[in-house]
């Protein structure tokens, strides 16, 4: 299982994908918070997961 974040600028809506070496869904939302800190409030972010290694990136939220 991998893990990416995808964060942006409130009012852009495609954002930009950031690689993350987060081993669990907890690691992964602390990066998200390390991401959109960055924003000062004002960024979005999810979190994607290839559940299988195959590059079908789905959305973490949707999966659980």
């Amino acid at each position: 299982m991998t893990y990416r974040i995808v964060v942006g600028e409130l009012g852009n809506e495609q954002g930009h994908i950031v690689a993350t070496r987060a081993e669990s869904d907890r690691g992964a939302r602390i990066a998200l918070g390390i991401q959109l800190a960055k924003y000062a409030g004002d960024g979005w972010g999810r979190i994607e997961i290839d559940l299988y290694g195959d590059g079908r990136w789905q959305d973490m939220e949707s999966q659980r």
